[in-house]
């Protein structure tokens, strides 16, 4: 009796219906840093940045980093106010604080080559001037956003063909590379030692082994058509191992298709965000879900 009254209370519980993802996007088409909450759509805001604007990073406090074409910025969580800003570069890609340190890092392609500049704090802030890696001997063209490994390597996408490269800023050599398909985007490392890569025209995301061998491919060319897909930058994986990708209408496509897409390991599209009044070109995104 004991137990059918646990299975009836069991029956009675409602699990509570996904009422969608809260996250921050840039939108590089319109010069705009976004914070999209699908269930309470008031919290939700837009703001005005500098265009070049591509990488996004969560700080504490409730602050966003972001990087500007000319620099970087700080931005708070709650209502998007810009709190410190940072100019006087040119060509900056990707933005990254690096917390063992307190420092800023900012990959820019500078006079034909890929520099990361170091921005040391000073008080609340960082301070424009630091140390410089310069690094030899990297195509800088196709350079878009830059990962740490735990070791503090860097990983980017660099060169033509395109490959994902591991760097050791303090050697200043490349300690590992792979070609994947595509343009490349942001390259991440798994927990399990494998690399996931967004591939951009080829819109996928690749999961590339030590040994290079491309082991899983999220969509690609096969699914175009069918999720409406043109180019696939900024990615993360969520906690249930699904990934949610921003799909960059450049090129063209302007509202042809969803800003944002989550696909499950059966590469099936499970959720999307799609709303061309809000945004243009979603290029980069940090999911929020937690309150």
């Amino acid at each position: 009796m004991k137990t059918r009254s646990i299975l009836l209370l069991a029956a009675l519980v409602t699990v509570p219906a996904f009422a969608g993802h809260r996250f921050a996007c840039v939108d590089n088409g319109a010069n705009r840093l976004l914070l999209v909450d699908q269930a309470e759509p008031a919290r939700g805001w837009s703001v005005t940045i500098p265009a070049g604007s591509r990488d996004l990073q969560r700080l504490a406090g409730g602050r966003l980093l972001v990087s500007h074409g000319n620099g970087c910025g700080i931005y708070d969580l709650k209502d998007g106010r810009c709190l410190w800003q940072l100019e006087g570069f040119s060509g900056v890609q990707t933005a990254r604080h690096i917390a063992a340190c307190d420092e800023i890092m900012l990959g820019v392609i500078a006079k034909g080559a890929v520099e990361f500049h170091f921005l040391k704090r000073d008080g609340e802030w960082f301070q424009k001037s630091g140390r410089v890696v310069r690094l030899t001997d990297v195509e800088p063209g196709p350079l878009r956003l830059a990962r740490f490994t735990d070791n503090g390597h860097v990983l980017f996408t660099t060169g033509n063909p395109i490959r994902v490269v591991e760097w050791d800023l303090t050697a200043n050599k490349e300690v590992w590379s792979a070609p994947f398909p595509g343009k490349g985007y942001v390259a991440l490392r798994r927990a399990d030692g494998t690399t996931a890569v967004s591939t951009g025209g080829a819109v996928s995301v690749v999961e590339i082994a030590r040994d290079g061998k491309i082991t899983k491919t999220w969509l690609g060319d096969a699914y175009r058509k069918q999720y409406r897909l043109d180019w696939f930058s900024g990615f993360e994986f969520l906690p249930n191992g699904n990934v949610v990708v921003a799909n960059w209408l450049g090129h063209g496509a302007q509202g042809k298709g969803p800003h944002v897409i989550e696909v499950d390991a059966s590469n099936r599209v499970v959720w999307s965000w799609e709303d061309h009044a809000a945004a243009k070109q979603v290029t980069n995104l940090l999911m929020i879900d937690d309150k």
